[in-house]
């Protein structure tokens, strides 16, 4: 009788996954890439939302007057615009509207989304991605964004002759 393998448990076999690779990690990096990939643009629409509750909170504040009340409205305006790029698209501050007011926050939601996808994307590429990563993508697409939104305010107000 031989002893080779008496008393010994036999080795455990190796998970697979249907078609034969190894399974996931439950927090591995990969599950973390999916995970930023997936929760990426949810969290992109966290910004323009707290954009709206600031301009909410300032339009709300202390009654002003006179250079006071312009500099309350001008931030409000801007923080607004901020939130929701695509206002200006829609005509909202000269032509009202419900559905005006519907497109232009249907379309930047559908902005911030497909920003928040490019981030997940750019921050995956690096093997260890971190929400750090795309936090700086995010920043740097929603930064290029905002410039668009303040030029269109410039070329707006030299087109009507209020600056200049």
């Amino acid at each position: 009788m031989s002893s080779g393998g008496v008393g010994r448990a036999p080795a455990p076999r190796r998970p697979t996954a249907p078609d034969g690779r190894a399974p996931r990690v439950p927090d591995g990096p990969l599950a973390y890439r999916h995970r930023l990939r997936w929760f990426g643009p949810l969290m992109a629409l966290a910004v323009p939302a707290g954009a709206l509750v600031l301009a909410a909170y300032v339009a709300s504040g202390a009654d002003a007057a006179g250079k006071g009340l312009a500099f309350k409205g001008a931030a409000v305006f801007a923080l607004t615009l901020c939130a929701l790029p695509t206002a200006l698209l829609a005509g909202i501050p000269w032509n009202g509207g419900g559905d005006r007011y519907l497109l232009a926050v249907a379309s930047s939601i559908l902005v911030w989304l497909v920003i928040g996808a490019v981030a997940g994307q750019m921050a995956t590429r690096s093997a260890v991605a971190t929400w750090r990563d795309w936090w700086r993508e995010y920043a740097t697409l929603a930064a290029g964004v905002w410039a668009g939104v303040i030029l269109a305010l410039g070329i707006v107000a030299l087109a009507l002759g209020a600056v200049g």
